[in-house]
């Protein structure tokens, strides 16, 4: 008998080859992919966020450039002169140069903070915004636990060693009624541990702390509780439920209604 004859027919060899032209596409996609990621990880570093925050900033004060190129610039001359007087004008290139560039950053950081906050201040939920910049030793809720939802001013509650600490958010005259509400709710419940309660109002009104003042006054406040009871408070406060505004979801208090059916009887 003859052999038989096993050479693949042609389309399985042009199968083969578009097969091999579309690998070596996916390879080259992939290639390209991950350039493209690493070009993006590269954007997204060190100095693209500081030229972000200084965009963001500048859109604010139009002068932060001065403003840097000032403090760089004093910094740099009093700490060259005191270390070269002191040592030598090498030394005192080496300090003053990277203490200059820091105090421009914190500069331009303070600037940027400000300029954060005036374009959140009036907003609702800007008082937890500030708030949630608070480090170690402080518990901020996320949720208010107290609102108007016509007027929609809240109550915050921060709980430190400074004690319970109420922050509202709404003008002085109108949200009183509410910070009364709140304070009665909290009180029978801290009554015997002594632990002090604090109203903060957030805003630009009478007697109010602006945004970007706010976590300041929080901290000069005077400590009363260690870090263990600090957490105790937390847990009493923790176990009541959350006041919430008797709204069904997805219904807003601004278009709601009268039923006039039910008004005429």
């Amino acid at each position: 008998m003859a052999p038989a004859d096993t050479t693949p027919p042609v389309s399985s060899k042009a199968e083969a080859k578009t097969a091999l032209k579309n690998l070596k596409a996916e390879q080259k996609a992939e290639k390209r992919d991950r350039k493209a990621r690493k070009k993006a990880n590269k954007q997204d570093g060190f100095f693209a966020r500081i030229k972000q925050v200084f965009s963001m900033t500048r859109s604010y004060d139009p002068n932060i450039g001065w403003w840097m190129a000032l403090a760089f610039f004093a910094t740099f001359a009093v700490i060259f002169l005191i270390v070269t007087l002191l040592l030598n004008w090498v030394t005192g290139l080496l300090i003053a140069l990277p203490l200059a560039l820091l105090a421009a950053m914190i500069l331009m950081n303070r600037r940027a903070e400000k300029a954060a906050f005036s374009r959140i201040e009036g907003r609702p939920g800007a008082a937890a915004a500030a708030l949630s910049t608070l480090k170690r030793g402080w518990i901020v809720t996320e949720e208010p636990v107290a609102m108007d939802p016509k007027t929609q001013d809240a109550i915050f509650r921060v709980v430190g060693k400074p004690g319970l600490i109420l922050v509202t958010e709404g003008p002085s005259h109108r949200v009183s009624k509410l910070v009364q509400k709140t304070r009665k709710r909290f009180s029978p419940i801290l009554r015997d541990t002594g632990v002090p309660i604090h109203i903060i109002q957030a805003g630009r009104g009478d007697q109010q702390v602006p945004l970007q003042k706010l976590n300041r006054a929080i901290k000069k406040l005077d400590k009363k509780l260690t870090k263990h009871e600090v957490n105790a408070v937390e847990r009493r406060l923790a176990a009541l439920p959350i006041s919430r505004p008797p709204i069904p979801k997805g219904v807003d208090p601004y278009r709601t209604r009268p039923d006039r059916k039910a008004l005429r009887g």
